[in-house]
């Protein structure tokens, strides 16, 4: 099977599933920003993928955008109970027991940047689910967890959809 072949047959499946991008997106936002899974999935990576694929397959970009912001936030918010539910409790569990420095340079960095933090650490992938747990360890006020997280899920299911998904449109014409 020759390489277009391939391509044609991958671009066939996506337009026959596109359904899936949505809640793919969803999840692989919701696993990125979850403290737990976070650490083993490249979520990032993948939304650069599916969003090339779902353009070249001719998708739309906005409900992509939804699904993924959707899932980011949500993963951020079951962080932030997480940390708000076990606060001094995680140190000794993983990954936290393990990797020491972490969570104090989490609550460093959550100290010096406060609201601001929550929409930069979406962006330093170790940090990305850390900062929305130490936000709950330090009772971070709820609605102003929520703004950043909202807004910072936003601008990272932007950052990683878009380049992909319009630059292969503004490429191919």
């Amino acid at each position: 099977m020759d390489f277009n072949a391939i391509v044609d047959a991958t671009l066939t499946f996506v337009r026959e599933n596109r359904g899936f991008v949505e809640v793919t997106l969803f999840w692989l936002g919701f696993a990125e920003s979850l403290i737990i899974t976070s650490f083993f999935i490249p979520a990032s990576a993948i939304f650069l993928a599916i969003a090339a694929l779902h353009s070249a397959a001719g998708g739309d970009f906005l409900p992509m955008v939804a699904a993924g912001t959707a899932g980011a936030f949500l993963g951020d918010i079951a962080s932030y109970w997480i940390g708000w539910k076990y606060k001094d409790r995680l140190r000794g569990h993983w990954p936290f027991r393990g990797n020491p420095n972490l969570l104090p340079k989490a609550s460093a960095f959550f100290e010096r940047w406060g609201i601001m933090g929550i929409v930069l650490g979406k962006f330093v992938g170790p940090m990305r689910p850390v900062i929305p747990l130490v936000g709950g360890v330090v009772a971070m006020p709820w609605l102003s967890f929520g703004i950043a997280s909202a807004v910072s899920s936003l601008v990272w299911s932007i950052v990683f959809l878009a380049p992909t998904f319009y630059g292969l449109k503004w490429t191919l014409g």
